[in-house]
């Protein structure tokens, strides 16, 4: 057998919940209005989604299935929550879809939980990732990201769809020629949008647009000037939040891996997974049956899942796996030593390999319990 065995055709995923979707927005933009209206519409069983709130900005709606993680921490969502969720996909369960609110104040949780990992391997106290990155040998950078990485991952392989709720902002932009201009785009630090927007297969942007009216209701593409010729501001306007699936000379927080990507479109739930449908039928051949092709998928994943997590070891929480400290190698050396100790070892030959057993690093203590474990 070759690789050539291993060759296959593929035929694009046509299912929402074979995706992860990016939502950006202001503050206050919508974001988590459109999960919960296209989660609904989308799935009539209120079980088969779930948000995963890391702030709150859900508590002004009515939303079936809600986990406060806001009140919560990193420690507890990857040593519980995704655990949980994914023993429930393989037992069968019936949550197939999360939002995620917001994608940036997941950064903040596991940032916070990367810092005091570190703390406790170095027996000091960082400030940042570059911190870690400047008086230590390991990158911050890349220990925050590994660290998403492994948490969405398994939550990825048991058969999730995501929708990223996340933050936009309007930023100035420099080109190479020194020629600025502005544009609305991701908030988040570069480390985050690394992931997520890796991760995100398709990235809408929801945006007010604002449409300026004179006196009588007619749009105006220029402002009113009075009799002395100064610009004045009209006092009639509307407002209509678009959703973006493309760049545009604006709008650079937009886009995906998709041919038919549509021009902006009023938001709806309605309009949105009419217009998902239409951007994944766009993918598919002119003998491919959308249908068809949709319910072999979702059979295909549920087999895939089973059969991934079926050969995997049970997720647990991952106390063993975490980095070694200080404090927990100098309970190991003075066990070790009372081990010793007790078996006959001379005090003298102990004190001379511990000493204060006061370490100032994790390599200093490891490199003394390597050493009694040689006696």
């Amino acid at each position: 057998m070759g690789f050539r065995d291993k060759v296959k055709a593929n035929i694009p995923k046509v299912d929402l919940q074979s995706y992860s979707i990016a939502i950006i927005s202001k503050y206050k933009g919508g974001k988590t209005r459109a999960y919960k209206e296209i989660s609904e519409m989308h799935y009539p069983d209120p079980e088969a989604s779930l948000l995963i709130a890391f702030e709150p900005g859900f508590n002004s709606w009515k939303i079936s299935n809600v986990l406060d993680q806001s009140e919560l921490d990193w420690g507890y969502f990857r040593s519980e929550v995704v655990p949980g969720l994914v023993e429930e996909a393989k037992n069968g369960g019936k949550t197939k879809l999360l939002g995620i609110d917001t994608a940036d104040m997941v950064l903040t949780q596991c940032e916070a939980w990367t810092l005091e990992q570190a703390n406790k391997k170095y027996g000091k106290k960082f400030t940042s990732m570059q911190d870690i990155s400047d008086k230590t040998s390991e990158n911050g950078y890349i220990l925050l990201g590994n660290e998403l990485r492994k948490q969405f991952n398994l939550l990825k392989s048991a058969g999730y769809g995501f929708i990223w709720l996340c933050w936009g902002k309007e930023k100035m932009n420099e080109l190479k020629t020194g020629l600025k201009y502005e544009s609305f785009d991701w908030k988040m630090p570069q480390t985050g949008r690394n992931y997520f927007e890796s991760q995100a297969d398709l990235t809408v942007c929801l945006y007010s647009e604002v449409t300026v009216y004179d006196k009588k209701g007619n749009e105006l593409e220029e402002n009113i000037v009075n009799a002395k010729g100064k610009e004045l501001a009209s006092a009639f306007h509307s407002t209509e939040t678009m959703m973006y699936f493309k760049p545009t000379e604006y709008i650079s927080c937009a886009g995906g891996r998709f041919v038919n990507l549509p021009d902006p479109i009023s938001y709806s739930a309605e309009n949105f997974l009419k217009a998902f449908a239409d951007i994944v039928k766009g993918q598919l051949g002119e003998n491919d049956n959308y249908e068809e092709l949709k319910e072999k998928e979702v059979k295909n994943r549920e087999e895939k899942v089973q059969e991934v997590l079926n050969n995997t070891e049970e997720v647990k929480t991952e106390t063993e796996n975490e980095p070694e400290t200080i404090e927990s190698i100098t309970k190991k050396v003075m066990a070790k030593g009372m081990e010793l100790k007790n078996n006959g070892t001379p005090n003298k030959e102990l004190n001379k390999i511990i000493g204060s057993a006061k370490f100032k690093t994790v390599e200093e203590a490891q490199k003394v319990l390597d050493e009694l474990n040689k006696l």
